[in-house]
């Protein structure tokens, strides 16, 4: 216990010269960059491969490739898995965000319930329900609340009118192709 703590079975500890980080778990922060600061990683891998400041990673797999998103949180079972370029994103529970990739401006999103928001580019979301918004590529400034709601709006062709950005969409599978989706 103490500053850049880490307990690790197999020595993989990756930490030189970064501040104020604890990695607890086989391999936890094994491969973080040498120049990170105030995180906190708990659980196979957690975090293992991080190379951002700010960061909680609690879970098995939780934020393992977090690259470049300062001040995420995931927690949960590959939570914020491959979060590469993913500022300020908070994922909560099994694959909750777990493929965060894209351009810098990724980031802001809020994504809680098992497979929330997996596979998503957008940006400043709230997505709470299980398997809510997954897929939705590009979608950004959405709110989607319900068991798959919003599923694959990003992909929608342009032919069904309907634009995922900037939307409201709440209930049990809610945001298909035919729905009413509501928003700017």
């Amino acid at each position: 216990i103490g500053q850049n703590t880490g307990v690790s079975v197999d020595g993989s500890i990756g930490l030189q010269t970064g501040n104020n980080v604890i990695a607890i778990g086989t391999r936890a922060g094994g491969n973080i960059g040498s120049l990170v600061n105030d995180s906190i990683l708990i659980g196979t891998e957690a975090g293992f491969k991080t190379q951002v400041d700010n960061t909680i990673c609690i879970g098995l797999n939780a934020g393992a490739q977090n690259m470049t998103g300062t001040g995420g949180i995931s927690i949960g079972y590959r939570a914020g898995l491959s979060s590469v370029a993913a500022e300020g994103c908070i994922s909560i529970g099994s694959n909750a965000g777990a493929s965060f990739t894209g351009s810098t401006e990724i980031g802001q999103n809020i994504c809680i319930g098992d497979e929330a928001a997996t596979n998503n580019q957008g940006t400043r979301n709230i997505v709470i329900g299980a398997e809510a918004a997954t897929n939705t590529a590009n979608a950004s400034n959405i709110i989607v609340i319900g068991y798959q709601a919003g599923a694959n709006i990003g992909s929608l062709p342009s032919s069904t009118g309907i634009n995922p950005d900037n939307g409201i969409i709440i209930g049990f599978r809610a945001g298909g192709d035919g729905d009413i989706v509501t928003g700017k």
